[in-house]
């Protein structure tokens, strides 16, 4: 299937469109494509408008890939194959916007992110990309829509070419691979224009909010909406989100309750002394976090093939935060603390 010579735009765009045509049956994905050649350092986009139903429209551009395919033309392959799935991960998104089946915590914020989007009718990165400023690339690297296509287009791409790609660039490959994962599991964090990282879970639940109140169709149109917030646009309390997501998706009602625990303000006091179980949950989850942080702090240098040290740093002293937050919520409510503590930062 790969050619062992100089990559065309004609070669190159024939393979994509045949890697498509497989995947498009797999994925049922009716979307049309078109491959294209403008010199601009973006290497997909997908356009989708909304009349009733879904209509896609994929966009491969190879200029990037063609301009290195002298060098490695493997890798020009590995490339096309994972922008090709990094533009249909986009599309599953948009898809699992009508169900809340089998979420996870990553894939929430995701859709939670398209769905203020689809609301405000604002494109998320092509012109900040088109730019490629500093900061257009920390929003684009703390985007959980963008990470989890990323995530999937390298994971994808390295499975399909595993046995025809030198030992040397599936290595580099697989770490990168390594690396998402780890920023997926621990981000905490996004940017705002100005280069100030702002809180991910706070921003993307206020605005859900905020969407609410000026759309509220969202309410009925999309289920996971539904369970985690009143129709008014606030947010469900945690024993009621407890009930929805315990039982049926243990993972995600870990994450959501933990992160409403340290970020929404409210007295707790008389939910747990009706609902004993809930406080023994909260306080393990809390051990558990302050845990997690210390295993970022030991391993943050795992995500640096991926990542600006500056992004990883930033998330670290926001995790520290959280920390603080717990600790004294511990005290507050009277709950055990078991692991974990303040980390003291050396940031040079």
């Amino acid at each position: 299937m790969f050619e062992n010579k100089h990559v065309t735009y004609k070669v190159l765009k024939k393979y994509i469109l045949e890697v498509y045509e497989e995947l498009k049956e797999k994925e049922e994905c009716n979307s049309d494509i078109h491959v294209i050649y403008v010199p601009i350092k973006i290497n997909g986009f997908l356009f989708s408008k909304y009349n009733g139903t879904w209509k896609n429209e994929i966009f491969i551009n190879v200029y990037t890939m063609l301009k290195a395919s002298d060098k490695q033309n493997i890798m020009c392959y590995f490339y096309s194959y994972a922008t090709l799935s990094h533009e249909i991960e986009h599309i599953r998104i948009i898809n699992a916007l009508g169900s809340s089946s089998n979420i996870t915590y990553s894939r929430l914020l995701a859709m939670f992110e398209q769905i203020i989007m689809n609301v405000k009718k604002k494109p998320l990165f092509l012109l900040d990309m088109v730019m490629t400023s500093n900061i257009a690339e920390k929003k684009y690297y703390t985007s959980p829509i963008e990470i989890s296509c990323i995530k999937s287009a390298y994971e994808s791409a390295l499975d399909y070419m595993k046995d025809d790609m030198p030992l040397s660039n599936y290595k580099n490959i697989y770490n990168i691979c390594d690396a998402v994962s780890f920023w997926e599991d621990n981000m905490e964090l996004g940017y705002y224009i100005k280069d100030r990282p702002y809180n991910l879970f706070v921003y993307l639940f206020d605005n859900i909010g905020k969407c609410l109140l000026q759309d509220k169709e969202i309410y009925d149109k999309y289920p996971i909406v539904s369970q985690l917030f009143n129709s008014d646009g606030t947010v469900l309390s945690i024993d009621r989100i407890f009930d929805n997501f315990y039982d049926l998706n243990r993972k995600l009602c870990d994450k959501i309750i933990i992160h409403l625990f340290m970020y929404y303000k409210t007295d707790y006091t008389d939910i747990f002394l009706q609902r004993r179980e809930v406080k023994e949950y909260i306080n393990k989850l809390a051990n558990e976090y302050c845990k997690q942080v210390i295993r970022y702090y030991q391993n943050i240098s795992f995500g640096a093939c991926f990542l600006q040290e500056s992004i990883l740093i930033d998330n670290l002293i926001v995790m520290q935060s959280n920390v603080e937050c717990l600790i004294n919520l511990m005290k507050i409510y009277k709950m055990e603390h078991t692991d974990g503590g303040i980390i003291t930062l050396r940031i040079y």
